[in-house]
């Protein structure tokens, strides 16, 4: 993490967050700042975690819990704007929600399917989490394209 040049400290050097045997990576803060949310990689499985953090002691932070939110695998996680809910995909290519309740610690909820991915990536959510942005090869589940001709009847009379 990088601490806050303009701060008062003035600091400009990277500090490590968190520091394991395991892979972690996608990292996401809360929208309030306060949690980070992870992938955590080892053995051919990965699953996403949360931890608190704290800016004014970053690298302390990362010592105060660590919770699970997903099991089985999963990847790619998002936060809706409001930090409630916490959205992560699945190794079935499902996209999941967890409510998430942070009064004093982090409290997540049993997460539920919301529908499927067309591919692996997870894209984003917009800050309601009314809608998702998801990639799609070309041509995937695509409809197929059509044209409108306007005043079509003017052809006609060529």
């Amino acid at each position: 993490m990088l601490p806050d040049p303009d701060g008062p400290t003035g600091a400009t050097k990277p500090v490590p967050y968190l520091r394991t045997e395991r892979q972690e990576l996608l990292a996401t803060l809360s929208p309030d700042g306060r949690w980070v949310a992870y992938v955590e990689f080892e053995a051919n499985n990965s699953d996403v975690y949360v931890r608190p953090f704290d800016p004014r002691r970053i690298a302390e932070s990362a010592a105060g819990g660590k919770w699970l939110v997903s099991k089985g695998g999963a990847g790619n996680p998002r936060w809706r704007g409001d930090g409630r809910e916490l959205y992560y995909s699945d190794t079935s290519l499902a996209m999941m929600a967890a409510d998430v309740r942070t009064d004093q610690t982090f409290n997540p909820g049993a997460p539920r399917r919301l529908f499927t991915l067309p591919l692996a990536y997870a894209g984003d959510v917009t800050p309601d989490g009314s809608r998702f942005l998801n990639v799609l090869t070309e041509g995937a589940n695509a409809p197929a394209p059509f044209t409108v001709v306007t005043n079509w009847q003017s052809v006609l009379a060529r």
